[in-house]
């Protein structure tokens, strides 16, 4: 993706997994979300359960990636 590079600062990958997320580009959406997640850019367990991820609630990559782990 040509905009990588800007994606190292902030929290720019949860934002645009949200958008993919409501766009319904699901696999981009689960790409950056699991990418944003490496980085930390997700805080806290609310975050992974607003309205922007409804359309991804059933796909079980999301799943996995939002369950909560000890």
């Amino acid at each position: 993706d040509e905009y990588e590079r800007f994606y190292i600062f902030g929290v720019a990958q949860w934002h645009q997994a949200r958008i993919q997320a409501r766009l319904g580009e699901s696999d981009e959406a689960i790409r950056l979300l699991g990418s944003a997640l490496q980085r930390g850019q997700v805080h806290d367990t609310w975050e992974i359960w607003d309205i922007h991820w409804l359309l991804l609630r059933g796909d079980p990559r999301y799943e996995d990636l939002t369950r909560i782990r000890s």
